[in-house]
């Protein structure tokens, strides 16, 4: 019996030649005149298939850049997206494995964030929206403002007298993240939440937050135990963690389905909370070096991203 995906194969094959074909006579040669007949090609290939899409209404609104086997198995299906509440924590592991924390570098952090979760995501995570970005994308900068909202990274920091907009966890982001790596893994995909039938995520943040919530000085204990680097400002750390339960924790209730906020004063005690970290950019930047230290010496136990 024939393949039903045959033509689809046959395309694919044409395709694979055609660019094989603009390698060998015109790229093959590093001429400019020979990039720019591939790349005329290639123009009017892809303006093609944007045209049949829009004649057959098929696919109108996907953001094919990104593609694994799951999102492919997920057309069989009728699945959920990923909502803000389960990126944020696999954000906020993200931010803390990278060196810099500029908001300029935003745009990028989020995609290489996207692709190393691509394996986990299906089809409506990939529909385009009114903005023309990808909901996956403005999901993550939603659960980005989540983290920011919750204490767990930084509003700004005021570099030189100058107020500066930042993606740098705080002291208490690094240390839930130091947590979690040492108690469960240490990917970000591997946080995403599993997506039961009913479509009732297990959102991580609420966990970890809850967690924070009932653990007490556990939570903080856990880690200096482990990391010896810790032990050394172990005084500080207390101090940041007290303030979270002073000024954050009291203004928010951890459910099963989702995490109730009293907004109004949530906000005016954060920032309060934001003002009192200023303090401590110092202690989130020693966390970054003994987090990224411990990822270094663990490469090789980690899985593929």
């Amino acid at each position: 019996m024939d393949d039903p995906n045959y033509e689809l194969i046959g395309l694919q094959k044409e395709l694979r030649r055609f660019f094989l074909r603009a390698v060998n006579f015109n790229i093959k040669q590093v001429s400019h005149e020979g990039i720019s007949y591939f790349n005329k090609d290639l123009y009017e290939l892809e303006s093609y298939l944007t045209l049949l899409k829009y004649e057959y209404k098929v696919n109108l609104k996907l953001d094919t850049r990104y593609f694994s086997a799951n999102i492919l198995n997920s057309f069989t299906r009728n699945p959920e997206q990923f909502r803000s509440y389960d990126l944020s924590l696999p954000f906020l592991i993200h931010l803390c494995q990278q060196i810099e924390h500029d908001s300029e570098n935003l745009v990028k952090v989020i995609e290489n964030f996207i692709s190393g979760i691509v394996r986990k995501l299906s089809y409506p995570d990939l529909v385009l929206t009114k903005t023309g970005t990808t909901r996956c994308f403005t999901n993550t900068r939603f659960g980005l403002s989540e983290l920011r909202k919750f204490g767990l990274v930084y509003n700004e920091e005021v570099i030189k007298g100058i107020s500066k907009r930042v993606m740098l966890p705080t002291p208490l982001g690094y240390l839930i993240t130091l947590h979690q790596i040492t108690e469960h893994r240490m990917k970000p995909h591997q946080f995403l939440p599993a997506k039961s039938d009913a479509f009732s995520f297990n959102r991580p943040l609420n966990k970890s937050l809850t967690y924070l919530f009932n653990s007490g000085n556990e939570f903080l204990n856990s880690i200096i135990n482990k990391f010896s680097d810790t032990k050394e400002i172990e005084r500080l750390l207390k101090d940041v963690l007290d303030s979270y339960y002073d000024h954050v924790l009291p203004f928010i209730k951890i459910r099963e389905d989702g995490i109730q906020v009293q907004e109004k004063e949530l906000k005016n005690s954060m920032n309060k909370y934001y003002k009192m970290l200023r303090d401590h950019y110092e202690l989130s930047y020693k966390l970054k070096r003994i987090l990224l230290d411990y990822l270094e010496k663990n490469k090789s136990n980690q899985s593929k991203y």
